[in-house]
């Protein structure tokens, strides 16, 4: 077992001794994606940022970092689709009622994006989940958010 894969089952199972990272089956439970949506709070490129997230190759390996990203930006967009900004667990989040309506062919690039980071044989974030007793509830999630983005 690699050392990350150990360090990344101890986090699922002691999360109070792993306080030092957050993560779970949310697309914020994790560092990287609350760490880039602060990033981008302020930005005034907003938009574009949410569209590069999900300008991922359609051939090689992702690490955890890129499809920790690729939910975040997705989440957005749903937020931004419906109104509702329940899903975005930041103060100050009205931000993205502003934001232009996604086209289709962004969401079509987000749905992309997620099928990407669902492979488990190019995706880190997947064979990361793949070895936790949490596999079906994180895999749910993502197939859900492709749901709402149609």
């Amino acid at each position: 077992m690699s050392e990350r894969l150990a360090l990344f089952i101890l986090t699922i199972l002691f999360p109070i001794a792993a306080s030092a990272g957050a993560w779970g089956v949310g697309s914020y439970d994790n560092d990287m994606a609350q760490d880039w949506y602060l990033d981008i709070q302020g930005a005034p490129i907003r938009g574009i940022i949410i569209e590069r997230a999900f300008d991922v190759p359609p051939v090689g390996y992702l690490d955890v970092d890129e499809c920790s990203i690729v939910f975040a930006a997705a989440e957005i967009i749903v937020a931004k689709r419906t109104g509702d900004l329940g899903s975005i667990p930041f103060d100050g989040n009205e931000w993205i009622l502003s934001l232009d309506s996604p086209s289709n062919l962004l969401l079509e690039k987000a749905r992309l994006a997620i099928g990407y980071c669902l492979d488990e044989a190019r995706s880190e974030l997947a064979g990361l989940w793949k070895d936790s007793q949490y596999f079906d509830a994180w895999r749910l999630g993502a197939e859900t958010m492709t749901k709402r983005l149609q």
